[in-house]
């Protein structure tokens, strides 16, 4: 027997081992990994089954609940203005307006209604309702209003209101106590509307 045939036939020498057995074992090595292919499909599918989860839960009750919602209110420029943020841990839609101003400046807020405690019916009266989204002339260039979901930690203001207390017309006084009713589906519905805390007029 030839040297060279000792050498192909004698697997425990080192140095022995045959090119079609590592050829083979690496076609099993490549058949038992996922193709290009493979991974594509699993991704489309992935994303088809989480699209179809969420038109599933947007037509539930529980993406429009508002019990993870939070009203909050902040000092704006001398005014007030209610934060609502979602502090659970699912989406929930909440309707807003999204507007284009005349300088092309940006903005979304939640539709409200201001309302001052009447001491005399011991009850709240709106005095200014804050709802509409729609086109302003020489204000606002674009206005849509539409219903997107508010995710976990998101959050959204309404515009600021200033109660110009002094000023001709002002229907606020120095010590009311006022509070807002956000709007967070329906803008012409108070039922629904979730009262901010109140805060005092300064």
């Amino acid at each position: 027997m030839s040297a060279a045939g000792a050498f192909c036939r004698n697997p425990g020498v080192p140095g022995s081992s045959r090119p079609d057995q590592f050829l083979f074992t690496s076609l099993i090595s490549a058949k038992t990994q996922p193709s290009m292919k493979q991974l594509l499909l699993a991704i489309f599918f992935t994303a088809v089954a989480a699209s179809v989860a969420a038109s599933v839960y947007r037509l539930t009750s529980a993406s429009r609940r508002t019990q993870p919602l939070r009203i909050s209110i902040v000092a704006h420029d001398g005014g007030y203005q209610a934060i609502i943020t979602n502090v659970g841990t699912l989406p929930v839609l909440v309707g807003r307006c999204a507007t284009v101003s005349d300088a092309m400046t940006k903005n979304t807020t939640v539709g409200d209604a201001v309302q001052r405690w009447n001491k005399q019916t011991n009850s709240w009266e709106t005095i200014w309702k804050r709802n509409k989204c729609e086109v302003v002339p020489l204000a606002i260039v674009e206005a849509r209003f539409h219903r997107s979901y508010l995710w976990a930690g998101q959050r959204l203001h309404t515009a600021a209101f200033f109660p110009n207390v002094g000023f001709q017309y002002s229907q606020f006084q120095h010590g009311d106590v006022a509070r807002f009713l956000v709007f967070a589906h329906t803008p012409n519905d108070d039922s629904n509307g979730l009262a901010s805390p109140q805060f005092t007029i300064e």
